[in-house]
């Protein structure tokens, strides 16, 4: 039986690619090579309106801390919060971000994934 095998794997033609294979992988290769490099996100152009989104959100927060120390202020808080929260549950609004949240991973989740299989596979050389 052994005989049998090496008899059918020593009889086996060799497989060669074509020459129009070889020439459209190397093409291929080739623009790949030539193509540009993707243009890199201008984060010196984008830091100063990050600074001032920081600053903002942080003069809010500065401005709503000294509200809460005027008397008052939290009885007005607590009934605004309480009509919102009766105006989200009377619109369902827990279902519409369970929705939201649903269709959001969904896209996101399979995209990522390819990503990550993507940059796990090597590059040709």
């Amino acid at each position: 039986m052994q005989n049998d095998i090496d008899r059918l794997l020593t009889d086996e033609d060799k497989v060669t690619p074509s020459s129009k294979f070889l020439e459209s992988v190397m093409a291929a290769v080739e623009r790949e090579a030539a193509a540009r490099r993707p243009i890199e996100f201008p984060w010196f152009r984008a830091l100063p309106g990050i600074v001032a989104m920081i600053v903002a959100l942080a003069v809010a927060m500065w401005s709503g801390i000294g509200a809460l120390n005027e008397p008052g202020t939290i009885v007005a808080v607590d009934e605004r919060v309480l009509q919102l929260t009766v105006f989200a549950t009377g619109i369902g609004l827990h279902w519409i971000l369970l929705a939201t949240l649903i269709t959001v991973v969904s896209v996101i989740l399979p995209s990522s994934l390819m990503n990550i299989r993507n940059s796990a596979r090597p590059l040709p050389r």
